[in-house]
């Protein structure tokens, strides 16, 4: 009987021992899955960020040249002297009603001072881009920009100065 009371304790702790490998090695098992699982959306997320992140500078670049063309055809067109004047004034007038869009609570002589501000900050960097000869004084340019900015009124017609 004590060998039998014996061999059925041993039996019961073979199977506990058994039971628990069995499961430790199921949740080996499963934990091995998932971390397959998270690699692969890992790598499908990643894949997807660096598609979107190439479209994205695709698009920038595209804008950027759009806008490179833009202020190219702008700068050809204003040195034609007579055609020049007047799109000048359009080309203004047209900004001041897009900002005047964004901005209805605020009044001519802000658009005036933010443009005048913008202007300040990159006439340095955009008169060092003109030949040496041709290159205003920064001064003498911003003088010029408020007094066009001033007499856009008379010269457009109710432009920026006028309040609508």
């Amino acid at each position: 009987m004590k060998a039998l009371r014996v061999a059925w304790q041993a039996f019961r702790a073979s199977w506990i021992v058994v039971a628990l490998c069995f499961g430790l090695a199921m949740s080996t098992a499963g934990l091995a899955w998932r971390t397959i699982e998270l690699g692969a959306q890992v790598a499908k997320v990643s894949a997807a960020a660096a598609a979107s992140a190439a479209q994205q500078r695709a698009r920038h670049r595209k804008e950027i040249a759009k806008t490179k063309a833009r202020a190219r055809l702008r700068r050809m067109a204003v040195a034609i002297p007579l055609v020049g004047s007047g799109l000048l004034i359009h080309f203004e007038r047209r900004d001041y009603l897009e900002w005047k869009e964004e901005n209805p609570e605020k009044g001519p002589d802000v658009y005036a001072t933010e443009v005048l501000e913008a202007s300040a900050e990159v006439s340095d960097d955009v008169l060092q881009l003109l030949p040496e000869g041709f290159r205003p004084q920064q001064g003498a340019l911003l003088e010029w920009l408020q007094g066009e900015l001033a007499g856009l009124d008379d010269q457009a017609g109710g432009g920026p100065t006028s309040g609508t």
